[in-house]
């Protein structure tokens, strides 16, 4: 009952927090920023504190709160409770590989000798500019590459994730 009400709570303050900020943003634009406050994170892991929000050094974190990135494949949520119901997508829950769908990748193939997944990135994805740091470009092989040896390099990796 307690959790029903907590989360029909949350939604109702996403809802108007969605509402509000599409019209606040012009004002809070205009305001000076003010230091200070307090950020509340919430995690299905009771346990689990945020220690950093990067998560080449937290890899395995991605895999429930880590909805600001994109991955090579995903859970294909047309077989959901909003589609066809094939799937609850239950967090941490295994997820069939006939319920996936990619999102970075536009197919993958397991190949033998050596044992790996080869994937074929889609086509027009982009890193986008960013002032003074780059241009924009597109996503290429060895950024996938890179980004997974450097979530290798974490202490906090799980060696049996990977």
């Amino acid at each position: 009952m307690k959790i029903r009400f907590r989360r029909r709570r949350l939604l109702q303050s996403v809802a108007t927090a969605a509402l509000l900020g599409t019209a606040s943003s012009v004002a809070l634009a205009q305001q000076e920023p003010q230091l200070g406050g307090t950020l509340n994170v919430v995690t299905m892991y009771r346990t689990l504190d945020a220690v950093t929000w990067d998560f080449m050094h937290w890899p395995w974190k991605q895999n429930h709160d880590g909805l600001q990135l994109s991955t090579l494949i995903a859970g294909d949520l047309s077989k959901g409770p909003g589609g066809s119901n094939e799937n609850t997508f239950v967090a941490s829950d295994y997820i069939p590989e006939a319920h996936y769908r990619g999102e970075l990748a536009e197919s993958w193939e397991l190949k033998q000798d050596p044992l790996r997944l080869e994937f074929k990135l889609r086509k027009n994805v982009f890193w986008p500019a960013k002032e003074g740091v780059m241009e924009r470009r597109p996503l290429v092989a060895a950024d996938v590459v890179a980004s997974f040896q450097e979530m290798w390099k974490s202490e906090r990796r799980i060696p049996t994730y990977w």
